[in-house]
């Protein structure tokens, strides 16, 4: 695969907003698609509402099978669970001139940007500490040992943030898609707004 600009990696901790942000820029914008993933951990109850997201649920046996057979572009090992983006899914995106938004952890970002150094890496950052945790409670969807087990991750998350193109805060919603928006398609050229 060469090299594209098309591609836009978000990452940001837990509960910092980054599926709901991704899902408002794929409404608004016909151009921005969700790298659908592929995943070998259980259904959720909101997996339906997190539009433009798709997912591929598959058995860890399956995942690894398609590793052997070079399938990902990228892949990683979360919570027990894996998950990966093919190959084919994002050429086929660029290939129709998308604006394909992964949606990764930071250290999958990373590997995006060595495969493609014109990515753009884009980490969204809670307003505080005090903000994420209560995100991650309020959402429900998460026992209180998982919650501490996200929020322990958060430091190195937020060290690893210094080698991302822009570090966006996730305060206002509306605020947060118009920043990504001018990082995407460049100042004034898309308004949430119209």
């Amino acid at each position: 695969m060469e090299k594209n600009g098309g591609i836009i990696v978000i990452a940001a901790p837990s509960g910092a907003g980054k599926d709901t942000v991704c899902k408002y820029l794929a409404d608004k914008y016909s151009n921005v698609v969700i790298a659908p993933s592929t995943t070998t951990r259980k259904r959720r109850s909101d997996d339906n509402q997190i539009g433009g997201k798709v997912y591929n649920f598959v058995s860890e046996k399956e995942f690894e099978k398609m590793i052997g057979q070079g399938v990902f572009l990228e892949h990683s090992r979360f919570r027990e669970n894996y998950y990966g983006t093919k190959i084919k899914d994002i050429q086929e995106l660029i290939k129709k001139d998308k604006k394909v938004i992964m949606i990764l952890d930071v250290d999958g970002g990373l590997g995006i940007k060595r495969m493609f150094p014109e990515s753009s890496l884009i980490f969204l950052k809670p307003p505080s500490l005090e903000e994420l945790k209560e995100r991650l409670v309020s959402r429900g969807s998460d026992e209180p040992n998982e919650i501490e087990k996200r929020l322990k991750q958060v430091d190195y998350e937020y060290e690893m943030s210094q080698y991302f193109d822009y570090v966006v805060i996730n305060d206002k919603l509306e605020d947060t898609v118009q920043e990504v928006a001018n990082i995407i398609f460049g100042p004034n050229e898309y308004s949430i707004n119209k």
